[in-house]
């Protein structure tokens, strides 16, 4: 009997044993992931907030450059009413710089950032104040000097550029510092759970530690491939902006020249005039590429009101369909997708500047933007009955550069579709073109529908 009942015991202790060492793995482990779980989460929040901030900011770029570029074409402008629609595009991207500062201002968190948006506001009043001359100046069409006065507020538009970027490479090294502790803290409870386990059984220990490193390894590479990619997108984003400085500088040299010379020569004014024609068509491709570069950047968590949007850019568009003698229909129901409003604008923006350009001669313009939620997520329909195109060129009209034969006397870039098919799939949707020669085009884009943002009131019944 005794052996047996020692063999029992022993059974009993092993058990006992074992139960207690598994009950203490399972405490250090659920401790652990509430570790592992708040790290996460602080780590996440700033993430988010730098994502945010980045999106801001970069927004607030891109307003800031595309007024420069709008007072550019108010100089280049004589056209009374031409002037008119170019000046209410100033104030609306005034409007929507200051809608998204006032945006940015409570996120400006991080060590050094309240600083670095402090000298961007002041840089940007600096440089406000030399367009608005400029823009004086324009308006009694003393173009040459608005030009000069341009000229020589580059340095103030530079500054701006440099606090942008500078905000920018602030949020992202925030959010690449986070992303590093929360890797250190995911290993250090790794680590502790393979040491407790090595008491319960030497091979779970062997094994662990081999996917220990398996996982670490992969992890790591995975990290380092996202900062590079990270750095690969910035550099792409900084190159953007400075072939877009550079080629700026000296179409503004050029055009001061054409100015001057037709002001001392007034016989050469045709030529002059033909030279100036030359420079803004390259300004709007500099603005066209700046704008495709950027439109492919990640819009992950972004979410925007569709009708709210469309109603903005309605009114944009408005006085340039008036002025075409066309009308523009908007009907879009109330929803959220996952777009930014930036984005979906310039998309909104880019389809309707291309109905009031190719429209047909004789033929008044019926601009329609519809939006409906359908089964398989969000669809915005723009359509126009302008000059159409061939089966041939619809395959290609989303291509970069692209332009249709019978299209290419029209004044373009070429890259408008491809903006907004890089918006569209940015966002995960997707886009495609009904089109006939003479009786018009639509497009149509296909969005995810996302839940309504924090705070936001709920859609109006349709």
């Amino acid at each position: 009997m005794q052996p047996w009942k020692n063999e029992r015991s022993t059974r009993a202790m092993l058990r006992a044993a074992f139960l207690g060492i598994a009950g203490l793995l399972l405490v250090s482990q659920s401790l652990g992931y509430l570790h592992w779980k708040t790290a996460q989460d602080t780590v996440t929040a700033i993430q988010s907030g730098a994502v945010a901030s980045v999106r801001l900011v970069g927004r607030m770029g891109f307003d800031f450059q595309r007024e420069r570029i709008l007072i550019d074409r108010h100089i280049f402008e004589h056209d009374a009413p031409q002037m008119a629609a170019i000046e209410r595009q100033i104030a609306a991207v005034k409007a929507d710089f200051a809608a998204a500062a006032r945006e940015y201002a409570p996120l400006a968190t991080f060590e050094g950032e309240a600083a670095a948006w402090f000298v961007l506001t002041a840089n940007v009043a600096i440089a406000e104040r030399e367009a608005a001359a400029a823009l004086r100046l324009s308006r009694t069409n003393r173009d040459s000097e608005a030009a000069r006065t341009l000229v020589d507020a580059e340095p103030a538009f530079e500054a701006v550029a440099r606090g942008v970027q500078a905000l920018i490479d602030l949020n992202q090294a925030a959010a690449d510092q986070a992303r590093v502790r929360a890797a250190d803290m995911e290993a250090g409870v790794l680590h502790l759970g393979l040491g407790l386990a090595a008491a319960v059984l030497l091979i779970t220990l062997m094994v662990g530690r081999r996917l220990t490193r398996i996982i670490s390894d992969n992890e790591r590479k995975l990290g380092q491939r996202t900062i590079e990619l990270q750095n690969k997108n910035r550099e792409l984003d900084a190159f953007a902006g400075r072939v877009s400085h550079d080629l700026r500088g000296p179409l503004n040299t050029i055009s001061l020249a054409a100015s001057t010379l037709t002001e001392r020569v007034p016989d050469q004014a045709p030529t002059t005039a033909i030279l100036q024609r030359g420079v803004i068509r390259m300004t709007g491709l500099v603005d066209d590429l700046l704008a495709l570069s950027r439109a492919g950047g990640p819009t992950e968590g972004a979410v925007t009101r569709p009708d709210a949007v469309a109603a903005t850019v309605a009114a944009e568009l408005g006085a340039m369909v008036s002025d075409a003698g066309g009308t523009l229909q908007v009907d879009v129901e109330p929803a959220a997708i996952r777009c930014s409003d930036g984005l979906l604008r310039q998309a909104l923006w880019n389809l309707g500047e291309n109905a009031v350009k190719y429209r047909r001669a004789g033929v008044p313009l019926e601009l329609a933007v519809v939006g409906r939620a359908a089964s398989a997520g969000y669809e915005l329909r723009v359509s126009d009955n302008g000059v159409g195109m061939s089966p041939d060129d619809a395959k290609r009209a989303f291509e970069p550069f692209f332009r249709a034969r019978r299209t290419q006397t029209i004044t373009g870039t070429g890259l408008g579709l491809a903006i907004v098919r890089r918006i569209v799939e940015a966002s995960g949707g997707t886009v495609s073109v009904d089109s006939e020669p003479e009786h018009g085009t639509a497009i149509l884009l296909r969005f995810v529908i996302a839940p309504a943002p924090a705070g936001a009131s709920p859609p109006a019944a349709s």
